[in-house]
């Protein structure tokens, strides 16, 4: 080995030369054995959507010293030890370009994720995109349009995560990122396993299993990668308001603050063609969870997470073990306009529910308004409970045949009406009456309510259990068929 030595490299120190072979040696060992431990950590973690690699949550200070983006492949945090202290903001979108050349990967690593959370951003906007690139640049062009006009702007970066590589697509996601507007893009590029899977699933079905795996990636990373505190999911069919990050802006310390707070959406399923327009200024909480344009906190996906389905990701948000009973934010007026009539339900369900909804045309600046009742759940049950007691009862059939008159002879009547139940066959030929759908949407303690559409009328109707308001401190109570007040 020395002769050897001597003559590769002649006037070379040889103990030198031998250290040098036994430290590569080791280091080849070294190399050997992390890649087979990350092999091993990913067949144990499985193929079935980015895992939360980062250990417990994030609040205060440590949040601060999170370097987003975890593990890239193989490593550690990018530019960083594991005793860091950079900071967020120092990581510059350059150093994320160099350090992440490959997709959103199924082993839990953080790939193509952009620049992370920065101290002053209030949440994340993931636009959620597969194969309508018609939708996706009117959805990113009114956003576009919605953040420049507003000083707000810069504390909601967007991103968009695309589930697979649809040209054209991807064509208008390069597109608005030259512009600006979107900070980075993250492809969800499904495994060979997960497609396997899938042929044992109903053709008509395996759009939803997509998209939920497609929700859990999304989600993953703009949590556990990017240390976001709270996220807004903007799927691509949908225009959103002039009022619409203002809104959220409002919503996010009530959510912080509030624990029998669940989410915040834009969305209102009662905000329906036919029925006249709430007050754009008012919000409400129910029960219902609506989806379309909606908020969550980073505790909320910690605790969702754990259990997320492999198919109808909104229905098991919406399920009485994962809600808890805790309620959620919405506008009166929906702040999100859906557009999509072609995707994974058809036309039909399309024409006969979402495309039903109206927007805001009214801008209202919810930063400034007083929320303290919406924060305070006794307090907005109680104020619920008031009116509903005050309304005068309307009966079904009679109320039916008055919609078309004039009401007290051509006077306008300010005061609420409202219209009881007591089986859930009358609940749902109450809502039918109003166009509205059953199970009811957007409804608080089996109250729902709109403005009244018969001419002449100001005030609201609820569509309430007989007797709710008039008791103590009441609540709906599902007794087979009927439903009562305790």
């Amino acid at each position: 080995m020395r002769t050897l030595l001597r003559r590769a490299l002649p006037g070379v120190d040889v103990a030198f030369l031998l250290l040098l072979c036994l430290c590569l040696a080791h280091t080849s060992s070294l190399w050997v054995q992390t890649n087979r431990t990350l092999a091993e950590e990913e067949t144990r973690l499985g193929a079935w959507g980015p895992q939360d690699h980062v250990k417990g949550d994030l609040h205060g200070e440590d949040q601060k010293n999170f370097l987003p983006g975890g593990r890239p492949p193989g490593g550690r945090e990018a530019g960083a030890t594991e005793s860091s202290s950079e900071t967020i903001s120092s990581v510059t979108p350059e150093a994320w370009a160099a350090a992440y050349q490959g997709k959103g990967g199924d082993d839990g690593s953080c790939v193509s994720a952009g620049p992370g959370h920065e101290e002053n951003q209030i949440a994340a906007v993931i636009v959620l995109c597969h194969d309508r690139p018609g939708y996706l640049s009117r959805s990113l062009e009114t956003l576009e349009r919605r953040l420049r006009a507003r000083s707000i702007s810069q504390r909601f970066p967007v991103y968009v995560s695309q589930d697979g590589e649809d040209k054209e697509v991807s064509a208008v996601v390069d597109r608005f990122s030259r512009s600006g507007l979107v900070r980075a893009r993250w492809t969800h590029s499904p495994p060979a396993a997960f497609e396997e899977k899938l042929r044992a699933v109903k053709p008509h079905m395996r759009s939803y299993h997509r998209i939920a795996r497609h929700y859990k990636f999304a989600l993953s990373t703009c949590f556990s990668c990017l240390g976001f505190p709270r996220a807004i999911l903007v799927e691509d069919d949908l225009v959103v308001s002039a009022d619409f990050f203002p809104y959220f802006a409002a919503a996010a310390p009530l959510l912080d603050r509030d624990p029998t707070l669940y989410a915040a959406s834009a969305w209102n399923d009662n905000a329906v063609a036919g029925l006249p327009r709430g007050d754009p200024a008012a919000l409400q909480r129910t029960d219902f969870f609506p989806g379309l344009g909606w908020m969550v906190t980073r505790r909320l996906w910690r605790e969702v997470e754990v259990g997320w389905p492999e198919a109808f990701w909104d229905e098991y948000m919406r399920s009485p073990h994962v809600r808890l009973g805790r309620q959620v934010v919405q506008p009166e007026v929906s702040r999100t306009v859906n557009i999509g009539e072609r995707g994974a339900s058809s036309g039909e369900d399309y024409h006969g529910g979402a495309a039903r909804v109206r927007g805001a045309e009214i801008y209202v600046n919810f930063v400034e308004r007083d929320l303290s009742l919406l924060a305070d759940r006794a307090a907005y049950r109680n104020e619920v409970k008031s009116r509903v007691a005050r309304a005068e009862v309307e009966i079904l059939d009679a109320f039916l045949e008055e919609r078309t008159k004039i009401a007290d002879g051509g006077k306008r009547v300010l005061r609420d009406a409202k219209v009881e139940y007591a089986s859930e066959e009358e609940h749902e030929r109450a809502l039918g009456l109003f166009g509205l759908p059953y199970p009811p949407r957007g409804s608080f303690e089996g109250v729902t309510t709109i403005m009244d559409p018969r001419e002449g009328r100001l005030g609201r109707v609820h569509i309430a259990p007989v007797g709710y308001g008039l008791s103590g401190d009441s609540a709906v109570v599902l007794d087979g068929r009927s439903i009562r007040t305790v």
